[in-house]
């Protein structure tokens, strides 16, 4: 604040001199020493900056090496990586080269540049295998590729590379304290193979390839049986025949449905009280039991009416063949009197085949309509889930409202009371 002083010493003009002083002279001084203060700061640190400089710059490798083991004391990361980056070449042969690498892996996995980490750390273990540190050094290789083991749906040569760096551990060192805590992690890294394995087929699935999904969720159970995804496996198995089937030709088809009943039975045997597939798996079942009840004898009828035709045509051939080597007219009539035969059989069974198949679009038709009746009841089912779902939230949102509601009027009232 400013306060106005009158002096009684008159003036040359013959007025009052007025003299405004200022209380809070005290504290522009602390503004004036702070400021001198942050200047000393400031050239003491340019100073450390141009040591630092000239030290980095500078041949003598001992040195960097002991001024980067200071700044890594005092947690000063990336001036001591560059003293130990720098020293490194000079110190190689020397007694500070063992706890140079070790030093600069690990800084390199504490400020989590795991790449640079395992690198360091796979070289020191090559470089000095009987060092003391070097059981250490191997755990942090493992442990930087278990940190950049990225999420299941990118590439996972690094989880690999982890599990099999988890496992050279464990047989060279048995007896680490760190072997339970290993044993988790790999069957944590074996799960995510698993799942990447299991999605890559069911890709297959939902791109509408059903033989490729097939044989690759088989390949699957084949190399990996004690995978946990087994029964989401197993049921896209089933369901992918069953889906193949449906979009197949009808001469195709039974052959998928049938085997679309034995997926099933697999299934069942595996899994007898599966509650999450149990009951599609079942209607799928019968659907396909259905189609080969009533299309089993028109198909079994088909294909001995197209060996028939098949068996027609070749006797064809052969019967024309021998006419060029056959000489008399008696021969001649006899096997002309043979392919008129044949194709007139040929005629019967083709005609026998497209009445069959006229049945067996029928009742292609018939199944079509009942597999869309199926879906329309499951997504039906679903809905009605999702109500069933955002109705409780909704009611548990309610309750939660009252509760609140009902504590603030009772904090209220206490303090209304008090």
């Amino acid at each position: 604040m400013l306060s106005l002083q009158i002096e009684t010493k008159i003036s040359k003009f013959g007025y009052y001199k007025l003299k405004f002083t200022n209380k809070n002279k005290v504290r522009r001084n602390k503004v004036m020493k702070l400021k001198l203060l942050l200047a000393t700061i400031v050239a003491t640190m340019l100073c450390g900056c141009a040591e630092y400089n000239r030290l980095l710059k500078s041949d003598d490798a001992v040195a960097k090496y002991e001024a980067g083991m200071d700044f890594y004391k005092n947690k000063k990361y990336e001036r001591a990586k560059a003293m130990f980056e720098s020293a490194i070449p000079a110190l190689i042969g020397t007694a500070y080269e063992d706890t140079t690498l070790y030093t600069l892996g690990k800084l390199l996995y504490e400020t989590k540049d795991f790449e640079m980490a395992g690198e360091t750390m796979d070289q020191y273990r090559n470089k000095f295998p009987r060092s003391s540190k070097t059981p250490e050094a191997e755990y942090i290789y493992a442990m930087s590729f278990y940190k950049i083991a990225p999420d299941v749906e990118r590439d996972q040569s690094a989880t690999r590379r982890a599990i099999s760096a988890f496992v050279e551990y464990l047989n060279r060192h048995p007896e680490s304290p760190f072997v339970p805590e290993i044993h988790t992690m790999i069957e944590e890294l074996h799960n995510k193979l698993y799942h990447k394995k299991y999605m890559n087929a069911a890709l297959y699935y939902k791109l509408g390839h059903f033989q490729s999904a097939i044989t690759s969720l088989r390949a699957i159970i084949k190399e990996s049986p004690e995978t946990p995804y087994k029964e989401e496996i197993m049921y896209l198995i089933c369901k992918s025949w069953f889906d193949y089937a449906r979009n197949s030709v009808y001469a195709r088809q039974l052959d998928r449905f049938l085997k679309t009943i034995d997926a099933y039975y697999n299934f069942i045997t595996a899994f007898p009280e599966s509650k999450k597939f149990g009951r599609e798996l079942e209607k799928m079942k019968n659907i396909a039991q259905d189609f080969v009840d009533k299309n089993g004898v028109t198909s079994q009828m088909l294909e001995t009416s197209a060996t028939k035709i098949e068996d027609a045509k070749a006797k064809i051939e052969d019967y024309k063949d021998k006419l060029f080597y056959v000489k008399t007219k008696e021969e001649k009539t006899v096997l002309r009197q043979g392919i008129k035969e044949s194709r007139e059989i040929i005629k019967i069974e083709r005609k026998k085949m497209r009445i069959e198949g006229k049945v067996m679009n029928e009742n292609a038709k018939v199944e079509r309509k009942k597999i869309k009746e199926m879906e329309t009841e499951e997504k039906a089912a679903k809905k009605a889930a999702d109500i069933e779902k955002s109705e409780e939230k909704k009611k548990k949102r309610e309750e939660q409202k009252q509760t609140s509601l009902q504590n603030k009027e009772a904090n209220n009232q206490t303090t209304t009371e008090q």
